[in-house]
């Protein structure tokens, strides 16, 4: 392996050279940073949707109930878990 020597007028010169690029590179990732900050003050939140159909209101209790299936599948709720306790005989029907 060959040895480098470098005298210490060209150490001084590649270290400024390392300075002046660490120092543009500072420049160019603040500049970068600003621009990312910025970019969040013209944010505007998504309006939540809606859990349930306000506006439609249900004409009869069979309507009521087939928006409530349609609610049930779409968010894939066990209702069968939740009305078990309620079951004491466990035939599948409550009162």
């Amino acid at each position: 392996m060959k040895s480098i020597i470098i005298s210490s007028a060209e150490m001084l010169i590649f270290s400024m050279k390392v300075l002046i690029i660490l120092s543009y590179i500072n420049k160019i990732g603040v500049e970068i940073v600003k621009n990312h900050i910025d970019s969040f003050k013209t944010f505007q939140p998504k309006p939540k949707p809606s859990t349930f159909i306000l506006n439609d209101k249900p004409k009869d209790l069979t309507d009521l109930l087939s928006k409530l299936q349609a609610k049930v599948n779409e968010f894939r709720i066990r209702v069968r878990e939740f009305l078990r306790d309620f079951d004491s005989l466990r035939s599948g029907a409550i009162t």
